[in-house]
C-alpha cells in the first residue's frame, strides 16, 4: 500500500475595507508529513514513523532491473490467465 499527500494550501488576505482574495502558499512538506504520520499511527500504532530518504535520494534517477533476454514479462489477465 502506498499513500501520498498533495496539499493545496491557500491563505485568505483581507484588508481593512473588507476586500479579500485567496493567495496560494508554497508547501514545505511539513503539513503533508504530519498528516501521513498521524494516519500511519492510527493504522499501525504510536510507534509508527516515516523513514527519511538519504540525502540526494530525490535527485537521482531510479534504478531499473533489466529483464533477462530470454524471459517475457508475466502478465495476468483474461487473455492470459495465471
Amino acid at each position: 500500500t502506498v499513500i501520498t499527500v498533495d496539499a493545496n494550501i491557500e491563505a485568505l488576505e483581507r484588508n481593512f475595507l473588507g476586500n479579500e482574495k485567496w493567495l496560494p502558499i508554497q508547501s514545505n512538506g511539513n503539513l503533508e508529513e504530519k498528516l501521513l504520520i498521524n494516519f500511519g499511527q492510527s493504522l499501525f500504532g504510536q510507534s509508527f514513523n516515516l523513514q527519511k530518504p538519504k540525502k540526494g535520494y530525490w535527485e537521482r534517477d531510479p534504478v531499473y532491473l533489466p529483464l533477462p533476454t530470454n524471459q517475457i514479462p508475466f502478465v495476468a489477465g483474461p487473455e492470459r490467465p495465471h
